[in-house]
C-alpha cells in the first residue's frame, strides 16, 4: 500500500503511468489476489487498495467492475433452503445440484462443510464491500468512482437481508452512510454524471422495493428517504416520481408494519417538498375522492344491512393513506385546505382497516398543533370543529 502511494505521488497528474498499479490491477482482475480472504485484516487492507486503484482512470474503473461482480457473487451465494432440504434427507432424484451430488456419493457432513464454508466466504465478501465503499466514500470524489459504488452499493442493499445478523447490520450501516454522504453538490458543473448516478441509485433503490427480505426493504426505505430529502433539488422529475412510487407501493402493498411506517415517513417528507400550491391541488383532489368513497361505503353497509365488513380495495386504501401523509406534511402550520382535508379523513374512521391509521394521524396532528390551537381552531368552521368532536376527539380539539 505504502509503495502504490508513493508510486501514485511520484506519477503526479498521470496516475495511469503508476507500474506498481498496473500490476496490481492485474493481479486483482485475474484472481492472483483473494479479495474474500479469511483474514480480517488482509480485506481491510485489500478494500484500501482498491479504493487507491479505484481513483486511477476510467480502464482501471472498468477492471475494478469485475472486482465487484465477484463480490457480488460470492456475497449472494444461494440461501440455504435447498442445502438444508438435501442435508435432513431430500430424495436424491432432486434436481438441484446438491442433491446430485449427493447421488454421486458426497456425504451429508461434506454438505454441511460446503455450506458453512460459502456462508463465510459470503460474509467475507460482505465485509470487503463495506470496508470499500467506506473508503470511496471518504477519500475518492464520487464523480470518479460512481460506476464502482454503484455496484458496490447494489451489494449492500443485498446484504442487509443476510442470515447472519452481523453481517446484515454492517451491511446496512454501510448502506446509511453512503445514502448520507450522496449530497451531491460536488457535481454543479456535470450535471450529467450528478444526474446519472443519482438515479442509478434510486433506480437501483426501487428495484429492491419489493425484495423479499424485509429487512432489505426496510433499508430500501430508510436510504431513499435520506438521498431524496438530501438531494431533492437536483433530482430529476423522472427520480421523484420513482421516490414516490416506492413509497406509495411500501405505504398500499407492503405487509410488514415497520416498512409500512418507514414507507409513510418517506411519504411524507416528499409531499413536504412540494410547493404549497400543488399540495393544495392534491388535498383538494383527495378531498373529492374521500367524500365519493366514504359516500359508497355508506351506500355499501345500507344495502348489506350493515352486517360484515368488506376490505377496502386498493384505491380506497391509496385515498386514505396518501390524506393522512398530506395532514403531516406541514406541522405546526395549518394552510386553508387542511380544516377540510382533516375532517373528510375522520369520515374514515369508522372503517376497521382504517380506525387506527385514522386515530393516530389526529394525535399526531394535536401534537404539532396544540401550542397555537386557539390561532388554529378559527380556521375550522362550526360543522367542522363538531365533526372533530364527534370523531371522539373532543380532548384534542376542545
Amino acid at each position: 500500500r505504502s509503495l502504490l502511494l508513493a508510486d501514485n505521488i511520484a506519477c503526479g497528474v498521470d496516475k495511469s503511468e503508476s507500474v506498481i498499479a498496473n500490476r496490481l490491477v492485474q493481479l486483482v482482475v485475474n484472481g492472483g489476489t483473494n479479495v474474500v480472504s479469511s483474514y480480517s485484516t488482509s480485506r481491510v487492507e485489500i478494500a484500501v487498495i482498491l479504493s487507491i486503484l479505484s481513483d486511477l482512470d476510467e480502464k482501471t474503473t472498468d477492471k475494478l467492475l469485475t472486482v465487484c461482480e465477484t463480490l457480488d457473487r460470492v456475497a449472494s451465494t444461494p440461501t440455504d433452503v435447498n442445502d438444508t432440504a438435501v442435508v435432513t434427507g431430500m430424495n436424491p432424484e432432486d434436481s438441484s445440484p446438491l442433491a446430485s451430488e449427493v447421488g454421486t456419493g458426497m456425504t451429508s457432513a461434506t454438505l454441511v462443510s460446503q455450506e458453512i464454508s460459502q456462508s463465510t466466504a459470503s460474509k467475507n465478501a460482505i465485509e470487503t464491500a463495506c470496508f470499500w465503499t467506506h473508503r470511496l466514500v471518504q477519500r475518492v470524489p464520487m464523480g470518479r468512482c460512481s460506476s464502482i459504488l454503484l455496484k458496490l452499493l447494489a451489494i449492500l442493499m443485498v446484504g442487509a437481508g443476510h442470515a447472519d445478523l452481523e453481517s446484515a447490520k454492517k451491511s446496512h450501516n454501510s448502506c446509511m452512510f453512503t445514502a448520507k454522504a450522496l449530497v451531491l453538490n460536488e457535481f454543479k458543473d456535470v450535471e450529467a454524471v450528478r444526474d446519472a448516478f443519482l438515479g442509478g441509485v434510486v433506480s437501483l433503490l426501487q428495484s429492491l422495493s419489493q425484495h423479499s427480505s424485509w429487512h432489505v426493504r426496510e433499508t430500501v426505505m430508510i436510504c431513499l428517504n435520506i438521498v431524496m430529502i438530501n438531494n431533492w433539488s437536483v433530482l430529476t422529475v423522472a427520480s421523484k416520481k420513482q421516490c414516490k412510487e416506492v413509497f406509495e407501493f411500501g405505504l398500499v402493498q407492503d405487509t410488514k408494519p415497520e416498512v409500512q411506517k418507514l414507507a409513510q415517513v418517506g411519504m411524507v417528507a416528499y409531499l413536504s417538498m412540494k410547493p404549497a400550491r400543488e399540495l393544495q391541488t392534491i388535498a383538494e383532489a383527495f378531498v373529492r375522492n374521500s367524500e365519493a368513497l366514504a359516500t359508497r361505503e355508506k351506500k355499501r353497509k345500507k344495502a348489506g344491512g350493515g352486517s360484515g365488513e368488506a376490505k377496502p380495495d386498493a384505491v380506497y386504501t391509496t385515498t386514505v393513506t396518501m390524506m393522512a401523509c398530506v395532514v403531516l406534511a406541514l406541522p405546526y402550520d395549518l394552510p386553508s385546505y387542511l380544516p377540510s382535508l382533516l375532517t373528510s379523513l375522520l369520515r374514515h374512521v369508522t372503517v376497521t382497516a382504517f380506525k387506527d391509521m385514522v386515530t393516530k394521524t389526529v394525535q399526531l396532528f394535536r401534537l404539532t398543533h396544540q401550542d397555537r390551537w386557539e390561532e388554529f381552531k378559527l380556521l375550522f368552521s362550526r360543522e367542522q370543529l363538531e365533526d372533530l368532536q364527534g370523531a371522539g376527539a373532543a380532548h384534542y380539539f376542545s
